[in-house]
């Protein structure tokens, strides 16, 4: 939601300038949907090498309070701080592509 309301804020302001609206927004969508890819993908582990060695690394899609931090059927208690942590760095990682 946040980068869908970024993306019609940008191209408002750049369609003001030079073209239209529509026009920027698509080729915001396609940026995205291109490079805004392999982007946020390098982005994204390049904060998580960053991260790795301290208290806040994780591993991508696991929640749980395993000290191995692997996904574990048999204990699916939720890790808060980590789902939290995970959720703001993705939104970091989007807003910065975006």
């Amino acid at each position: 939601m946040l980068q869908h309301c970024l993306s019609l804020f940008i191209s408002d302001e750049i369609g003001k300038q030079m073209g239209t609206q529509c026009e920027w927004y698509l080729m915001g969508v396609a940026f995205d949907c291109t490079l805004g890819v392999l982007f946020t993908y390098y982005i994204h582990n390049l904060i998580l090498s960053f991260l790795e060695g301290t208290n806040y690394f994780y591993k991508t899609g696991i929640y749980t309070t395993n000290e191995d931090h692997n996904f574990d059927e048999t204990n699916l208690k939720i890790d808060y701080k980590i789902f939290f942590l995970q959720v703001f760095i993705w939104s970091i990682v989007v807003l910065l592509v975006n």
